[in-house]
């Protein structure tokens, strides 16, 4: 009977010994970490809400340029047009951008990510100018 006595005397005390060394023990925390990471794709749009629009000479107005752009980094909205257009302008939030020669010409840049309402008007110098006008976005 002693021997069980001792046997377990020497495992309460083993007991007890662990349990106080596992409350004060070098690395058990109470505190937890958990880190989430997630994906967020690049969208950048851009789109004019508009009537029909007659060329004639003179400002006619095109509507409401909106822009949509979710980079950190920015993005720019480029007007890609007919060369038949080179003479007329965009008048972007009252600021005038002459067309280009070419095929493309800038019409905002912007910085950072944003979202934004400009107004939208076309200058015509002349009567009969005609050709395409398509907006596009690009993420910087």
């Amino acid at each position: 009977m002693r021997t069980a006595t001792a046997i377990s005397m020497a495992a309460l005390a083993m007991f007890v010994s662990t349990s106080a060394l596992g409350a004060g023990a070098v690395g058990v925390s109470d505190q937890y970490t958990i880190d989430i990471r997630g994906f967020v794709p690049v969208i950048c749009r851009a789109s004019v809400e508009t009537r029909n629009v007659t060329p004639a000479r003179g400002r006619a107005p095109l509507g409401t340029l909106r822009e949509f752009c979710n980079n950190p980094n920015g993005y720019e909205v480029w007007l890609d047009h007919s060369p038949t257009l080179a003479g007329a302008a965009m008048v972007v939030d009252g600021k005038r951008v002459e067309l280009s020669r070419g095929n493309a010409t800038l019409l905002s840049r912007s910085g950072h990510a944003a979202v934004t309402a400009r107004s939208l008007d076309m200058e015509m110098p002349r009567d009969g100018m005609t050709g395409h006008l398509t907006i596009r976005v690009v993420a910087l």
